[in-house]
């Protein structure tokens, strides 16, 4: 037996702005823009989608490298909820080719 592990629930808020974002090699990772973050009225959270080839992040101000931080599969969704996880969030490529990540901005 297998399971999809794709999950998506639209509904409870409201997209406003995306971006996406190309994963490479960049020592520290690559991460959100920071002008998004920083507005008046900060997003609640990040719906992102992965495309392309894996990656590794970490949202807890340490920097991912090849074999640290969680994995994102192509396909796979994350959420990132809470400002200071938004800010400290830090993606790297695993492979030979970079990864894309779809971001919504969401309130």
């Amino acid at each position: 037996m297998s399971f999809d592990a794709r999950l998506t629930i639209v509904g409870k808020h409201k997209g406003y702005d995306r971006e996406d974002i190309t994963v490479d090699d960049t020592v520290g990772g690559v991460g959100f823009d920071v002008d998004k973050l920083n507005t008046q009225v900060p997003p609640k959270r990040i719906y992102i989608t992965v495309e392309d080839a894996q990656c590794r992040f970490c949202y807890d101000g340490t920097a991912p490298l090849l074999d640290k931080g969680h994995p994102l599969n192509p396909f796979n969704t994350l959420y990132i909820e809470g400002l200071k996880n938004m800010k400290n969030f830090r993606a790297i490529k695993t492979g030979l080719n970079d990864s894309k990540l779809v971001c919504t901005y969401e309130n």
